[in-house]
């Protein structure tokens, strides 16, 4: 049976079409900054006692400062804490107290940080870096924030991704990042539970852990007498960090 030219062409370009189609597609790299004005980092201690919580965004119109640092409110968290010690019920199940509802571009250049992916569709080879100034994370109140700072006594505090996992996508993406974080000049692992969606500001990626409060002395080598009672008499618990930022492809 004789087939004409233009049959064998028509032929020629299904096949290929076919073929390409079974094919996978190309691994498009990417690369995304950090907008440090719709970014924000935070902490909690847990218990909070009514004033421990802290974030680099205070102009945020969803958070809210915890008591003030009056010598009566002190004594009266004091006591607080003192009768807390020991209760299973101090514990914490609203963490952070006062999560981001919009993004607004009122943040200050206080986050900053670039995330690198191999893959774009996949997220495969993520690695990245995110840096928060440890003297902007403020707790509303003036005198809390000058001895968090001097217990600190970090410039800069730095989480570094080295690979995402267990990742499970739909509209809202879930993933571990596994990496370290670097405070008071110690670095030490740490895997992330991240939340990414797209918004129209950006990709938004959420991230939150903890640590036992003691690991500010064992590990970080906080000062054990500044850090007092909270620690020392082991009213504090857990240590909460948290990002809530948004990434946008870099030119």
């Amino acid at each position: 049976m004789h087939i004409s030219r233009r049959s064998r062409r028509q032929r020629l370009v299904l096949i290929a079409a076919i073929f390409c189609m079974g094919s996978p597609l190309a691994a498009q790299k990417a690369s995304y900054i950090v907008v440090p004005q719709l970014s924000l980092a935070w902490w909690q201690m847990n218990p909070h006692l009514n004033h421990l919580w802290a974030t680099t965004c205070t102009r945020d119109p969803d958070w809210r400062p915890g008591e003030g640092a009056a010598m009566s409110q002190a004594q009266a968290v004091l006591k607080s804490m003192q009768k807390r010690v020991g209760d299973a019920n101090v514990l914490d199940t609203v963490i952070p107290l006062y999560p981001r509802k919009k993004v607004l571009p009122i943040c200050g250049d206080v986050v900053a940080g670039t995330v690198t992916v191999d893959d774009a569709a996949t997220l495969r080879g993520a690695t990245g870096i995110i840096t928060v100034k440890g003297d902007a994370l403020s707790t509303g109140f003036h005198l809390h924030d000058s001895f968090m700072h001097e217990i600190l006594m970090t410039p800069v505090a730095e989480f570094r991704i080295d690979s995402l996992g267990e990742l499970q996508r739909g509209d809202t993406t879930h993933a571990i990042a596994h990496g370290t974080i670097k405070l008071h000049g110690i670095v030490h692992p740490v895997d992330v539970p991240l939340k990414m969606w797209q918004t129209p500001d950006g990709l938004r990626v959420t991230g939150r852990w903890s640590m036992p409060a003691f690991d500010m002395v064992d590990v970080y080598h906080l000062s054990k007498y500044k850090l007092g009672l909270g620690v020392g008499a082991g009213i504090w618990k857990f240590l909460y960090m948290g990002i809530d930022v948004i990434l946008k492809i870099s030119d």
